[in-house]
């Protein structure tokens, strides 16, 4: 499994969670695991997927930020 962590300001929390569910519903694509914590300001956002290319299609299109992956760990 390969987790894609996404860092996202709270206010716009709600829209990006709706784009992140439309991506994966028209790409067919289905998240093992969810988890989001708030970090100040933001929210960090870790999605799992079953495959890393998954993963990776996920991230091309979210694009993951560095300093999510070391909040979310």
């Amino acid at each position: 499994m390969k987790t894609v962590a996404l860092r996202v300001p709270s206010r716009g929390f709600a829209d990006a969670m709706r784009s992140m569910r439309e991506w994966l519903d028209q790409n067919r694509r289905q998240a093992v695991s969810f988890a989001y914590n708030r970090d100040g300001d933001d929210m960090v956002v870790q999605v799992g997927f079953a495959t890393n290319e998954q993963a990776d299609a996920f991230a091309a299109r979210f694009e993951p930020s560095p300093l999510a992956d070391q909040v979310a760990a």
